[in-house]
C-alpha cells in the first residue's frame, strides 16, 4: 500500500504531532508514505520531520493547476518509482479543504483513490457542493474524525461515501494529580483567534479567578492572541504578569501537557488533537459549547461554557477551581474515555481498513489517470 498525505500549511504546522503518530503507525503496518507539503515547509523535507516529503507549490491559481499537478505528480513518481509497479500511489489522503481541487486532479493523474479529511463541520457543506460540480473524477471517500461530523455528512446525503476515522492520541499510563491545593493553577489557552469574543470572555474569567485569590500561570497561543488582538485586553485586565504568549503552541505541546487546565474557548466545530492530548494527559478541559464536537461532553469529559461571555466563563472557571475534587473526577473520566475510544491504534486501524476498502473491488469506483489538461 502506498499513500500520499497531502497537507496544507496551517494543518501541517498545527497537527504536526498527530501526523507524526499517523506516519509511524502506518509505516509499522507496511504502508509506504509520501508527505506532500507546501514549499514554505520545504526546510523540513530533509529533516525527517515528515518522513519522505515532496513539496508542492503553495500558490493556488486555477488556470495553472493542471500544469502544476502534472509536475508535482512527476516528483511523486520519482520518489515512489523504486517501490513497485502499477499505480504511482494507491491513495491520496488530503488534510485541508483548500487543497481539494488540487487533490482531485492529483488523484486522477496518479490513478489513486481519493480520501478527504473533513476535520471541521464546515467542510460538510463544501463536500456536498464540491461533489455536485466536480467533473471527470471518481467518488472520493470522506474521513470523519468524529461521530458528530459523520452525522453532519450523512444528513447531506454523503453517508455512503463517509467513513468514521476518529483521531487518536497516546494517553498517559495514569492521570496526573492536577489542581493541587497549595500550588498555582497552570492554564493553557488554545484557539485560532477567529472568535475574539470567546477568547476575551475566557480572559475575563481568569481575571475573576485572580480576584478570588487563585494563583495562575497562563500560556496563550501567540498567533491566536495576535489575530484576536488580545494584548490590549490582557493589559487592561492586568494579566501581563501571569500570561505568556507561546509561538507554535500546538506544534510544540509536550511541556504544555504538564499543565492543570486546557481552555478551548472557541466553538468553531473543529477537531483539534491538542484537546484529546490534554484529556489523555489527565488535564481538565474547559471548552465553549460545541454540539458538533463529540469529545466535548459536559461534566463527563469537559466543563462546558454555554456562552462566550465573561460572566459565563467566570461562573464555570471559578466553580471548577472551587470544586477541585469534582474537576479531578471529570479529568479522570476524560482520561478513561480517551483510553477507550480515542487511541492512536484505533485511528491507524480505521485508516488502514478504509484504505483497503477504497482500493478493493467493493469500493466506489474511481477514475484512472485521465486528469483534464490545462
Amino acid at each position: 500500500m502506498r499513500a500520499v498525505l497531502l497537507l496544507d500549511l496551517k494543518f501541517a504546522e498545527r497537527e504536526r504531532k498527530m501526523l507524526e503518530r499517523v506516519e509511524i503507525g502506518l509505516a509499522d503496518d507496511g504502508v509506504s508514505i509520501i508527505h506532500a507539503i507546501p514549499e514554505t515547509l520545504g526546510d523540513h523535507a530533509e529533516s525527517g520531520l515528515f518522513g519522505r516529503a515532496v513539496t508542492y507549490p503553495a500558490d493556488e491559481v486555477a488556470i495553472t493547476r493542471g500544469r502544476r499537478v502534472r509536475k508535482f505528480a512527476a516528483s511523486i513518481r520519482s520518489v515512489l518509482g523504486a517501490v513497485g509497479d502499477g499505480r504511482a500511489a494507491d491513495v491520496v489522503h488530503v488534510w485541508g479543504g483548500q487543497l481539494w481541487p488540487f487533490a482531485q486532479r492529483l488523484s486522477l493523474e496518479l490513478g489513486s483513490a481519493l480520501a478527504l479529511e473533513v476535520w471541521r463541520a464546515g467542510l460538510a457543506a463544501k463536500a456536498e457542493s464540491w461533489l455536485d460540480r466536480r467533473t471527470g473524477a471518481g467518488t472520493p471517500v470522506f474521513f470523519a474524525p468524529d461521530e458528530a461530523i459523520a452525522s453532519a455528512l450523512g444528513e447531506r446525503g454523503l453517508g455512503a461515501s463517509t467513513r468514521l476515522v476518529p483521531w487518536g492520541v497516546h494517553a498517559a499510563k495514569a492521570p496526573r494529580e492536577i489542581l493541587r491545593e497549595q500550588s498555582p493553577v497552570s492554564v493553557v489557552i488554545v484557539g485560532s483567534g477567529r472568535d475574539a469574543l470567546a477568547l476575551r470572555g475566557a480572559l475575563g474569567g481568569l481575571r475573576s479567578a485572580l480576584d478570588r485569590g487563585v494563583g495562575l500561570v497562563v500560556f496563550l497561543d501567540a498567533e491566536a492572541a495576535r489575530r484576536a488582538q488580545l494584548w490590549k485586553q490582557i493589559r487592561r485586565l492586568k494579566l501581563t504578569g501571569v500570561v505568556s504568549l507561546i509561538e507554535g503552541m500546538e506544534a510544540h505541546r509536550e511541556l504544555l501537557m504538564q499543565a492543570d487546565v486546557l481552555m478551548a474557548p472557541e466553538a468553531r466545530h473543529e477537531q483539534r488533537s491538542i484537546v484529546l492530548d490534554a484529556m489523555g494527559a489527565g488535564m481538565l478541559v474547559i471548552a465553549g459549547e460545541d454540539p458538533l464536537n463529540g469529545a466535548l461532553r459536559d461534566s463527563r469529559t469537559v466543563r462546558v461554557v454555554r456562552r462566550p461571555h465573561r460572566l459565563d466563563w467566570e461562573g464555570v472557571l471559578v466553580d471548577a477551581l472551587e470544586k477541585r475534587e469534582a474537576s479531578r473526577e471529570i479529568a479522570r473520566t476524560a482520561w478513561d474515555w480517551v483510553r477507550e475510544r480515542r487511541r492512536v491504534s484505533g485511528q491507524i486501524s480505521a485508516i488502514l481498513d478504509t484504505y483497503d476498502w477504497m482500493t478493493s473491488k467493493d469500493a466506489l469506483p474511481f477514475a484512472g489517470a485521465q486528469a483534464e489538461r490545462a
